[in-house]
């Protein structure tokens, strides 16, 4: 059967629907009547459900509610992220969302033949994709009343803007407690992330902010089929750089990445080359040698999402072998 390529560019409010066969544009409410009035649309141009191919950015809660419903009807979709699709079109001039949609429609029409199509997002990941979001949003609120705190105390303030501020902060961390432990709460209640979140957890190095991440981030692990694809999504698998005999440089990393995964991966890799023996020792054998710091730390940020997968794949705790020699 002959694909019908459909790009979807999301926002809040509203969805750009670009048909790539027939070269029809037309913008759609993004909620439940928007989305059979999408339907509805597509079949009046000769359009079956069978045959389509649509796909659409990943942009957290915005677009949720229409993989779900293209999950309920039985339609292939693609939730790709925005890099894969930017990096893709090679040089572009202009931007707009008819533009936009009609880029993400002829990206699945290159490239469907390699891409694995989405499942549905579970509903208890998707609570705790949004409950990690907020998390985020209150750290950055704390760090920004601390800082205001630090520079209030150094001048001659109004006593009530610093008995304010401080209220602000305990309320504030209170609340930052009380999410934790909701998040704690959802993780237990469900078998199967509470027995992922204990595997990764195993792993010396590895906390519960990276564990629950980690789960959100790969649809408990149903996203990545590997450790290096997941090392390539964050940027920290190495990659070759030569040609010929001329060009031969040093082995890098790449700079499009998850920065936020990226930044976890890497406090748990600094605790790791502490706290763990072998870890520990990798680190100063190989300074010793006169490999760089950086270099040695991606290096173990490496071994560690390969632990994860491996643990998550065997469904056995790790185990740290030099614990127990002799």
């Amino acid at each position: 059967m002959k694909k019908n390529f459909i790009g979807i560019d999301v926002s809040k409010l509203k969805l750009d629907v670009y048909l790539h066969n027939k070269l029809e544009h037309k913008i759609f409410t993004n909620n439940e009547e928007g989305y059979q009035q999408m339907i509805s649309w597509l079949k009046s141009l000769k359009v079956s459900v069978k045959s389509m191919a649509v796909c659409f950015e990943h942009t957290g809660i915005y677009s949720e509610d229409l993989a779900t419903f293209l999950a309920q009807k039985k339609v292939c979709f693609y939730l790709e992220s925005s890099i894969n699709i930017k990096y893709s079109i090679g040089l572009s001039r202009g931007k707009s969302d008819k533009i936009d949609s009609r880029r993400i429609a002829a990206y699945i029409a290159m490239y469907h033949e390699k891409l694995t199509p989405s499942d549905i997002i579970e509903s208890d990941v998707s609570k705790l994709r949004k409950l990690l979001s907020l998390r985020s949003y209150l750290e950055k609120e704390i760090v920004s009343l601390k800082n205001r705190l630090k520079n209030s105390t150094k001048d001659s303030g109004v006593e009530f803007i610093l008995k304010m501020e401080r209220e602000m902060l305990e309320s504030k961390n209170k609340h930052l407690k009380e999410l934790e432990a909701e998040i704690e709460r959802l993780i237990k209640s469900n078998e199967e992330m509470n027995k992922i979140d204990q595997l990764i957890q195993s792993i010396k190095g590895i906390g519960p902010m990276t564990s629950w991440t980690f789960i959100a981030t790969t649809n408990n692990f149903n996203y990545f089929e590997n450790a290096r694809q997941f090392a390539c999504y964050i940027g920290i698998a190495p990659f070759e750089k030569s040609s010929g005999s001329s060009i031969k440089g040093k082995t890098q990393t790449d700079r499009r990445s998850n920065r936020k995964l990226n930044a976890l991966i890497t406090m748990a890799a600094r605790s790791a080359s502490l706290y763990s023996l072998e870890m520990k020792e990798y680190m100063e054998r190989k300074l010793k040698e006169g490999k760089h710091y950086n270099c040695v730390l991606n290096a173990i940020k490496n071994k560690l999402i390969a632990r994860i997968f491996a643990v998550v794949k065997r469904q056995s705790p790790y185990v740290d072998l030099k614990k127990y020699a002799a």
